[in-house]
């Protein structure tokens, strides 16, 4: 999938996953979202690549490539070469411009493959940091999947369903939308759910049609009445809801002689509030 985190979120969470291997806790990625805001991202690479100043060239450039997910003899060794040549203050630069270049390889021959998946990491790190009740760094589990700004049919153990932008860079969606088609597998399959304001992509209602996801984490993060209608799910056993005030509701009804469960939350947000629906 192209790149669907851009801007700083990408910069930070991306970097992070070159140098250390895993996705940041939530404090962490905040606090260097926030210096990264302030000083720029060439600022920001360089802060991270100072804990890597004592690291030998050829350690780091295995390092960094297996962090990002490629394997390259050659590459490897041409890597090496810059981190030799190069003052040990540029070594947050060169992996910079190295996701940079590796974001935009989807198409390529050679490196097509890895920057699937690399855009793929950044965008699942990125979804497990901003979350604020991950506070310890983490590998995110390979299983799991972001969701995008268009309709997506995907099948995983774990979706993470944050806010994205839009392809042209200016609008924040939620990215948990009416054509997506999410299918779960294994114990303990979750969605990860987070929605904003209903004019960030004008629906205030939400149906995506889900299948066998056990647990529904939906936290709204919404000035506005916003529902997540579960009309179109089966399979699910529990439904957590943060950041609501009252009028979060679970009911059920017979329809054509099916049984169907739905969760509505209608209301503003609250902070440190969660409600716990379990559906039999």
């Amino acid at each position: 999938m192209p790149a669907s985190i851009i801007g700083n979120p990408a910069v930070v969470s991306g970097l992070y996953q070159a140098f250390n291997g895993k996705a940041a806790g939530y404090n962490t990625y905040v606090n260097n979202l926030a210096y990264t805001a302030q000083n720029g991202t060439s600022a920001y690479a360089a802060e991270i690549g100072k804990g890597f100043a004592n690291t030998a060239p050829a350690a780091l450039a295995a390092s960094v490539l297996t962090n990002i997910g490629i394997v390259n003899a050659t590459l490897e060794t041409a890597l090496t070469q810059i981190f030799t040549a190069y003052p040990v203050q540029a070594r947050g630069q060169i992996v910079l411009n190295l996701v940079n270049l590796l974001t935009n390889l989807e198409g390529d021959a050679t490196f097509g493959a890895a920057a699937v998946n690399w855009n793929k990491t950044v965008a699942n790190n990125n979804a497990y940091s901003s979350n604020p009740t991950n506070v310890v760094d983490t590998v995110v589990d390979a299983s799991s999947v972001t969701l995008s700004a268009g309709a997506d049919v995907l099948t995983a153990k774990i979706f993470n369903a944050v806010q994205v932008y839009t392809p042209g860079g200016d609008d924040r969606i939620n990215s948990l939308q009416n054509d997506d088609v999410l299918t779960g597998t294994g114990a303990g399959s979750r969605l990860d759910a987070t929605l904003g304001n209903s004019n960030d992509n004008g629906a205030d209602r939400i149906t995506p049609t889900m299948t066998n996801i056990e647990t529904i984490n939906a936290r709204f993060d919404s000035n506005n009445a916003m529902t997540l209608d579960l009309q179109d799910t089966t399979g699910t056993t529990t439904v957590n809801v943060t950041r609501i005030n009252t009028g979060c509701r679970r009911h059920d009804r017979q329809h054509h002689r099916r049984h169907h469960q739905q969760a509505v939350c209608q209301e503003q947000p609250k902070p440190q509030q969660q409600r716990q629906l379990p559906l039999p």
